[in-house]
């Protein structure tokens, strides 16, 4: 009996302690790579999955290019929940509703109450590492800043006060403002619908997106946080003026159990 007793004594200390040492141990997803050929579409190469490929890849159908190798995971309900953030996070339980960015991912995920309700790709600020040395050399970087911050407001059809140089007016559909210097999450494409408001012709919406790199799977922004429409239509829906939007640089952030400071920071 004595035995018995310790034994199970020990093995519950086996697990504190692994929880203690690796609070969020995530799941393994298994992928094989394709290498996109001339004349390739997401649909003919995926079919009714090739939106999951384009999820984890964080590409839009503009950088769908020859020669460019994707991901494509072996399990695809697994896949469902790729990029695996946790499903509850403690120190985040009294929060009503979070958005969670963790840069070197390129992912966010929306939280209530610390509990996990969605995931969706984004594309952040460039920065030296994340983006291709090529596209630094002449853009520069653009980092996304750090930290705790609050949506300050919400604008359905803003319009940045920054870009294009020198006087703005790029449009910044379903945007998420966190910071008076201009910071916010938003789509990167314009529907139709409202190319006219922001005085936008097609050819020039399509000019601006092939020059700029909307979503081509690596940090590409002047320092906001890029998603799909869709995406940023629903975070739209779901968060509000006053929802936390916690940016870090990657998961260890939270399996190291580092200091996440509380303190709401303020850009203006």
């Amino acid at each position: 009996m004595f035995f018995k007793k310790s034994v199970i004594i020990y093995v519950a200390l086996i697990v504190f302690l692994s929880l203690l040492l690796f609070p969020y141990a995530r799941p393994e997803l298994k992928f094989r790579y394709v290498k996109v050929k001339e004349g390739d579409t997401f649909w003919k190469l995926f079919n009714n999955k090739w939106e999951i490929v384009s999820r984890i890849n964080k590409i839009d159908k503009w950088h769908l290019l020859p020669g460019k190798t994707l991901k494509v995971p072996l399990d695809w309900e697994l896949a469902k929940k790729y990029p695996f953030f946790p499903e509850f996070l403690e120190q985040e339980k009294e929060v009503p509703k979070l958005i969670l960015v963790v840069i070197q991912e390129q992912f966010l995920a929306g939280y209530e109450f610390g509990q996990l309700k969605f995931w969706y790709p984004i594309c952040s600020g460039k920065e030296r590492g994340l983006t291709p040395e090529r596209v630094l050399k002449t853009e520069g970087e653009w980092p996304t800043p750090r930290g705790r911050f609050k949506v300050l407001y919400k604008d359905k059809c803003h319009k940045s006060n920054l870009y294009p140089e020198p006087n703005g007016g790029w449009p910044m559909l379903y945007a998420l403002m966190f910071s008076w210097q201009g910071y916010g999450l938003h789509a990167y494409s314009i529907p139709e619908s409202l190319r006219e408001h922001f005085g936008l012709l097609p050819e020039d919406l399509q000019v601006e997106v092939k020059r700029s790199s909307r979503m081509p799977g690596w940090p590409a922004s002047h320092g906001c946080l890029r998603l799909f429409i869709e995406d940023a239509r629903n975070l739209f829906k779901w968060a509000k003026t006053g929802t936390i939007v916690l940016i870090i640089d990657s998961f260890e952030d939270l399996e190291k159990n580092k200091s996440i400071p509380n303190k709401i920071r303020m850009l203006f």
